[in-house]
């Protein structure tokens, strides 16, 4: 059964209802279907060129040229495609391969496209010629660079004709700027060399990531061209469309004859979910009566110069002055179709091979390419047999070579070489193979074989199918059936077992048997199962599925909620036993929740809602664990829910960091109680807002994300469209330069322990140049072996930076340092500016914790005075073990009382990287903290808080290497200890308080936390000697808060604790407060307790959920 699984589902949903009910005219109508959805997925700078009734495409693959052609531009991903080029393995033209235009120039065919050698400033612009009438057949032949170009940066070339000349533009970057140039064309290979500079970037949003004008379109129309191009970075969501003007009896090599737009006449729509609108070309409908606009863009505005990039089209209007209205970008489905049954590669195991996202025409609209090395190879571990035998293997393949093959393994047995013949690049066929499996599970790995071939999916039926009906469910109940041990039954329930599992073998190996005697069987089984008794019933300590859903009403998604938290023992087993045979859960596709309790399975068939799943697994391949370690042992099965009420729609995000991501949406057209915020399938948040902030993520990290609506009765709507969010990486390795030093290329000394960089002022311009990073690499790794390193920049080097808006990014081992622009000032830097850099290894640090980093120090002089800034630097520390989690964290050094002061910072698990901002000129380290607290261990239920706040210096130990959790605090202890939280600058006791003595070590605290307004007292009186209530500890949580600027007010309604008359009318409202945002929470049989005295253990977990919280 074919399924259609539509991304901005909603969005489809709609238009389908209203095309029911409001006739749609003219040729817009006809050619609606394009105007609605993606045409080519993974798609950028697209051109797309009418010709003789049919549309011809092309854009960036970066490796290759393909041509794809179709008579209807809304199919063309479906459509015929060839192979117009493939590069030479390496040299000028053999890499980066962008935005290729096909056009017909007398008689010809001519690509035009843009290419480098591996290097960025190499790039030129490059000429293919074909002499066929059809640019799919015949020989395209290279013609190498377009002739008499300037011998510098070129990108994005087009070519137009106007009164009979053919003029060649394109981008070209100039002092780190780029800008567009055009020059009249001798014939289609050559220009006459006389390029002009027709725009530059001027405006504000032509320079929001970077000075950009880049990929020019032309459009003639009602006595003018225009004339449109791409204004800023493309990793900047603003990237959009300007336009030039010129008349049509103007010079057009003449710049004043261009105008240019005052602001982009197409950008972003966030409302939409449309990002970085731009690099387009233009068409016009198949009869010629619409001018349509093709270009790429994002459904996400972090998606950047990726292959999340689409190509869209959009009918152009015309203004009344006769100028263009491209109006703005309108939402588009983003279309993929999947078939049950097959093992998609996307989901495979592959070794140095690629992920391909572009084709629609590719199951569930990926496949896997670059299948080029001797090791490449894409394995399938999870092919389930229902019983031994010979299967006939079906393999989707496609590739453009005269022949090809793949070497096809099977659970370990000789490799076989599979034919394939060609196909076409992009057009898939099914090849076939005989392929012996065993019952069970089995591994099929498609290696390279000859030349190259890409692969789609795989799938598998038995050679020699018995009449009857499929056996597979009660194939797989009966394998289970057999695990289980007879002893811990009683006699009488048992002995109906064996009977069954006698006719169930009968049924299998009769050929003839029907669906509906083999379906009784496996109910006359489930219910056995269902009916036996223990002799003894063990206790199970091991986990047990509790709920089982379809997410976002994909049926070949699910997830299941266990009881506890669980532990995959490689488990590549895994199958659902269903009532139409087993469905396998891919070894890729499985993934534990953050909680542990959710397991989101991806499913090569369909479940169904009301079907009665249970999960099991082939014991031999792993195991489904508890925590603590206790396995499965019960595998009942639970009907599969799927929820009906409309979900929140249009989720998006406003802003993401490296850590925190702010996501809105719009509420469904229902009375709603509140949202719960779901992150890759886990409940993170539940608000009453259509707006929710999730705090302390993972730089670098992916997150998928969805929002349900609940009403005032707790039903729980579907699920929003998810949307997947990447949070900024760690500037690790996202900076070019210089890269190691070369002696020869800059000038290295070394002398009284101090090795010293000279950088060579023409090298750097050089480096300056290759790239379009915004900092240059200062590499000193390899330079000498002393502990102090300095770099020395002439005046003209450091112009050279402030000129090309260049930072100064240094790199020795394992520290990377980014200065400000401060440390390029020309009003402090005299002549020469020095940068010294000492790393000097410690032994230790202090107790409790050990060293990660060595102690650093940057300094910085200039005329042989130093020089100070106060703008911090930001700093990576990299090469962590990924398991070394929260106890990490970057101290300064403070001289005068020789102590180390927490600085913090943030852990890139995925990179092993650790970031911070320190203030220059203070020695700085990264340190490990270790507990040596005696009497809180890891089992201790508030381990992780105390450790946190011990290392931030907020709480220490009593002596004796004691904690004391479990001792009380008083009102000054706590008290304290918020105005460390606030970072609060102390005031001076002036003796206000009646018992407040002069010179007790907590009266500068108290008369802080007073004025802050988070201690207030009776009268005159602070009680600071007192033990603090849980009431009290309520009461100075939430004033903190809010004195942090943190808004913690809910309406606090009827009160949530069975001992709401205890509490203080004072205090009832900050106490249903501090349990609404889960800072405080109650004891047993739902008891605030607010008169008790707190622990210093409780105020360790609650400061600790504060700094979660802010």
């Amino acid at each position: 059964m074919m399924k259609l699984c539509v991304k901005g589902f909603s969005i489809f949903l709609s238009f389908c209802l209203l095309a029911g009910i409001f006739p749609i005219s003219g040729a817009s109508a006809a050619n609606g279907e394009v105007f609605e959805k993606q045409i080519m997925n993974g798609a950028a700078d697209p051109f797309v060129l009418l010709h003789e009734g049919n549309y011809y495409m092309t854009f960036t693959q970066v490796d290759r040229i393909d041509i794809f052609k179709s008579a209807d531009l809304a199919d063309i991903a479906n459509g015929e495609v060839t192979r117009a080029f493939t590069p030479p393995a390496n040299g000028w033209g053999s890499k980066n391969i962008w935005a290729p235009k096909l056009h017909r120039i007398n008689d010809k065919w001519y690509l035009y496209y843009t290419a480098d050698d591996g290097v960025d400033a190499n790039h030129r612009m490059y000429v293919l010629e074909n002499e066929s009438p059809d640019p799919m057949s015949g020989t395209w032949v290279s013609k190498g660079e377009v002739v008499n170009m300037p011998d510098i940066f070129a990108i994005d070339g087009n070519t137009f004709e106007h009164n009979g000349t053919y003029y060649f533009v394109w981008s070209t970057r100039t002092n780190g700027i780029m800008e567009l140039w055009i020059d009249a064309m001798i014939d289609p290979l050559t220009v006459r060399g006389e390029a002009v500079v027709i725009s530059t970037p001027t405006h504000d949003w032509e320079k929001i990531a970077g000075g950009v004008n880049e990929g020019p379109a032309i459009l003639k129309r009602n006595g003018r061209i225009f004339m449109t191009f791409s204004a800023t970075g493309c990793q900047s969501p603003d990237y959009s469309l300007g336009m030039l003007t010129a008349e049509d009896t103007a010079d057009l090599l003449d710049p004043a004859s261009w105008s240019k737009s005052p602001a982009p006449v197409f950008s972003k729509n966030p409302e939409e979910n449309v990002y970085g609108p731009g690099h387009n070309s233009f068409t016009t409908s198949p009869d010629g009566t619409e001018d349509w606009l093709v270009y790429h863009a994002n459904s996400r505005p972090d998606a950047g110069c990726t292959g999340a990039r689409g190509t869209r089209v959009q009918k152009i209007e015309w203004n009344e002055d006769g100028t263009p209205d491209f109006g703005r970008p309108s939402a588009v489905q983003i279309l993929v179709k999947c078939q049950a049954g097959r093992y998609e590669a996307e989901d495979a195991r592959y070794n140095r091979s690629v992920v391909q996202n572009h084709n629609q025409n590719a199951s569930c609209g990926s496949h896997v390419g670059n299948i080029d090395f001797n090791d490449s190879y894409v394995e399938f571990s999870q092919i389930y047999a229902a019983r031994a035998g010979t299967y006939v293997l079906k393999i989707a393949y496609a590739h453009g070579m005269d022949r090809s093959s793949y070497q096809v393994t099977v659970n370990d047995r000789p490799a076989v070489e599979l034919s394939l013949p060609s196909t076409g690049w992009g057009n898939w066929k099914e090849a076939s193979l005989n392929v012996e499996l065993d019952r069970g599970m089995n591994t099929i790995r498609l290696a390279k074989g000859l030349h190259f071939s890409e692969v789609d999916y795989i799938y598998v039926e038995p050679l020699n199918v018995p009449d009857g009906g499929e056996e597979g469910a009660l194939q797989a109940k009966v394998d289970e059936i057999r695990l289980l041990d007879q002893s811990l039954y009683t006699e009488e329930s048992w002995e109906i077992i064996p009977k069954s599992l006698a006719a169930a073998d009968a049924l299998l190996a009769d050929s003839q048997a029907n669906q509906h005697q083999l379906d009784t069987a496996f109910d006359v089984l489930t219910g056995a199962v269902a009916k036996l008794e223990w002799r003894q019933k063990p206790v199970s300590e091991g986990p047990a599925i509790v709920d089982a859903k379809i997410v976002d009403g994909r049926a070949n998604r699910l997830v299941l909620t266990f009881d506890q938290a669980i532990v995959l023992n490689h488990a590549r087993g895994f199958y659902l036993l269903g009532t139409k045979g087993p469905i396998m859960v891919t070894s890729a596709n499985y993934r534990v929740e953050e909680d542990g309790r959710r397991l989101l399975l991806h499913l090569t068939s369909e479940a169904q809602a009301g079907e009665v799943l249970s999960l099991s697994y082939l014991p031999e391949l792993g195991s489904i664990k508890t925590v603590d370690g206790h396995a499965m042992d019960e595998y009942v099965g639970k009907r599969v829910s799927n929820r009906s009420k409309p979900a929140p729609t249009s989720l998006t995000t406003t802003n993401i960091s490296y850590d925190v991501v702010e996501l809105t949406w719009e509420a469904p057209p229902y009375e709603v109680e509140g949202y719960k915020i779901y992150r890759d399938g886990v409940e993170v948040g539940d608000t009453a807002e259509t707006a929710y902030t999730d705090k302390r993520l993972a730089p670098g990290s992916s997150y998928d994300y969805k929002v349900t609506a609940y009403d005032a009765a707790g039903n729980e709507s579907e699920s929003s469209l998810s949307i997947q969010v990447q949070t900024k990486h760690l500037p690790v390795n996202s900076h070019t330069g210089i890269g190691v030093i070369a002696p020869e290329e800059h000038k290295v000394d070394t002398a009284e322990g101090m090795t010293t960089l000279t950088v060579n002022d023409k090298k750097l311009l050089q480096d300056i140049l290759a790239s379009e990073s915004t900092s240059v690499r200062f590499e000193l790794t390899n330079i000498g072996d002393t502990a102090a390193k300095t770099i020395i920049l002439s005046k003209q080097g450091l112009e050279l930076l402030r000129e090309h808006n260049r930072l100064i990014e240094i790199r020795n081992g394992n520290v990377m340092l980014l200065l400000p622009e401060e440390w390029l000032d020309p009003d402090q830097i005299k002549d020469e500016l020095k940068i010294m850099l000492e790393v000097e290894r410690l032994l230790s640090a202090v107790e409790g914790f050990a060293p990660v980093s060595g102690k650093i120090q940057i300094s910085a002089m200039s005329g042989g005075e130093r020089l100070y800034w106060d703008k911090s630097i930001q700093v990576v520390y990299s090469g962590l073990d990924a398991n070394r989690s929260p106890s990490v964290a970057a101290y300064t050094f403070e001289e005068r009382a020789k102590t180390w002061k927490y600085v913090g910072g943030n852990l890139d698990r995925f990179n092993g990287a650790f970031s911070f901002d320190i203030h220059p000129f203070v020695p700085f380290s990264v340190l490990q903290y270790f507990s040596l607290f005696k009497d809180v261990d890891a089992s201790h239920w508030a381990d992780e808080a105390i450790g946190q706040l011990a290392m931030r210096g907020y709480m220490h130990g009593v002596g004796n290497d004691s904690f004391a959790p479990d001792d009380r605090l008083t009102r000054a202890m706590f008290v304290t200890l918020m105005n460390r939280l606030l970072g609060l600058e102390e005031v001076a006791y002036e003796g206000q308080f009646s018992d407040v003595k002069e010179g007790a070590w907590y009266a500068s605290s108290i008369a802080t936390a007073h004025k802050a307004g988070i201690m207030n007292g009776k009268g005159t009186g602070m009680f600071p000697e007192g033990y603090i209530t849980r009431e009290e500890m309520a009461a100075m949580v939430m004033r903190a808060l809010e004195a942090g600027g943190v808004d913690g007010a809910v309406d606090p309604g009827n009160a949530a604790f069975a001992d709401n008359g205890q509490i203080s009318d004072w205090a009832r409202d900050m106490v249903n407060n501090v349990a609404a945002v889960g800072i405080m929470t109650g004891k047993l049989n739902n008891r605030f307790d607010p008169q008790a005295h707190a622990t210093r253990a409780e105020a360790a977990v609650i400061v600790y959920r504060m700094i979660q919280l802010m």
